[in-house]
């Protein structure tokens, strides 16, 4: 037995079940009881066209377009709306975004009594909405106490703690693997005891560098992805508990550093998984410490870092942009006058996990050494035969002869 076709619903009828129910998709089911037939579409369509102000836009906004359909004889079946955001003087939308469009509910009578635009994002570098950010939270960040050394250390030394590709936030299997498991408890762990080891065996140096070369954080943002290719990754939390505890690693470990040496330089590098979350961190840092005499954060945007110890030279870079082979000419090249007066320079690199990719160079210019991770293959490496042992260095300079030794410790020695 077929089901007998439904009547169709008059504009009179829509508007009175749309008054009645108090919506359309109520108004909607309560045509369905009275045997009367109407799509959602229409309902939305009949109000829109029949409504008194005939599209007059909510204000503050301007019509950006309106479509019109006709039946076959030319009259006017229904009207549809788009509209735009209206700024007037001094009113400016935020840099980082755009109004596309507009979606409009109206009433019967031609009241608008919902609106909802639709934004887009503008094109901005990472580095500007990691500085939008940091000048939002500028005022209410709370500043870190100076801390007393416990001793003097030697003034002619340098120890220069070398930490990079750590990404924190990320997720993986052992059984996946067949490395180790990681995630974000397991790296803080690790890194807390690797810093505990290795301040207590490094020497006794007056000044100390906290050197971290790049892709410290494992993603860039609220997506778990890389920001260039936007391959997902294996991420263990969200994004706000990565910041949190990025931060709380970082001042744990400096004041760590800071009982044992009298003057501590961060230097950060920018990596191609931490981009943006990079410029956020070195600012983060340099307001968090900028009452703390003893610390200097270099807050630098290029991705090239110098120090100058004396008669050495130390200059850092994720490795990215410029891998073992090119790194010296280009650091010879940004930094000439320091350079030009020192005697024995190092260049340090990371990016590069696995072993057949570490390498180390010297030339006329410098010494280049492209250093391990602590930690251990994500899935995407251990599947594509990335094989490399984990370790991470502190390395001493003297102001005068340049390195003079270095401690080498690896996760098994302090787990």
């Amino acid at each position: 037995m077929t089901e007998p076709s439904k009547q169709r619903a008059t504009d009179e009828q829509i508007f009175a079940a749309y008054n009645e129910a108090g919506g359309i998709r109520p108004g909607l089911r309560l045509l369905k009881e009275q045997g009367l037939d109407c799509t959602y579409g229409r309902f939305h369509r009949r109000l829109n066209a029949n409504s008194e102000d005939g599209g007059k836009p909510p204000a503050g906004m301007q019509t950006r377009s309106v479509r019109v359909s006709e039946d076959g004889n030319g009259n006017v079946k229904g009207r549809s709306y788009q509209y735009a955001l209206e700024t007037g003087e001094g009113e400016q939308l935020p840099k980082h975004l755009k109004i596309k469009g507009a979606t409009v509910t109206k009433e019967p009578d031609g009241s608008v009594s919902r609106t909802w635009l639709k934004y887009s994002q503008t094109e901005l570098s990472p580095e500007f909405v990691a500085r939008e950010i940091i000048e939002a939270f500028r005022e209410d960040l709370p500043r870190a106490q100076p801390v007393a050394a416990l001793e003097v250390g030697e003034a002619d030394l340098c120890a220069t703690y070398i930490l990079t590709d750590y990404h924190l936030g990320m997720l993986a299997d052992a059984d996946e693997t067949r490395i180790a498991d990681w995630d974000m408890s397991k790296a803080e762990d690790l890194i807390v005891r690797w810093f505990g080891a290795a301040i207590k065996q490094a020497p006794n140096t007056k000044t100390a560098i906290l050197a971290q070369l790049g892709d410290f954080l494992h993603w860039d943002g609220l997506l778990p992805a890389t920001p260039t290719s936007g391959h997902i990754l294996d991420a263990d939390t969200r994004w706000h508990k990565l910041v949190r505890r990025a931060l709380s690693i970082v001042r744990r470990i400096v004041e760590m550093m800071l009982q044992k040496h009298e003057e501590l330089h961060l230097i950060w590098v920018s990596g191609n998984h931490d981009m943006s979350s990079s410029v956020m961190m070195r600012e983060f840092l340099a307001i968090l410490y900028e009452d703390e005499p003893r610390v200097a954060v270099d807050t630098t945007a290029d991705l090239y870092h110098a120090f100058e110890f004396g008669n050495t030279s130390l200059f850092f870079h994720h490795g990215h942009k410029r891998g073992v082979s090119q790194v010296a000419q280009t650091m010879a090249a940004k930094f000439r006058d320091i350079y030009g007066r020192t005697q024995h320079s190092y260049a340090h690199i990371g990016h590069f996990h696995h072993k057949d990719q570490l390498k180390a160079k010297e030339d006329s210019l410098m010494e280049v050494e492209q250093h391990q991770t602590l930690a251990p293959a994500d899935a995407h490496s251990a599947t594509s035969g990335y094989v490399s042992k984990r370790a991470a260095q502190v390395i001493t300079y003297h102001k005068l002869h340049g390195e003079t030794g270095r401690l080498t410790i690896r996760p098994e020695m302090v787990q």
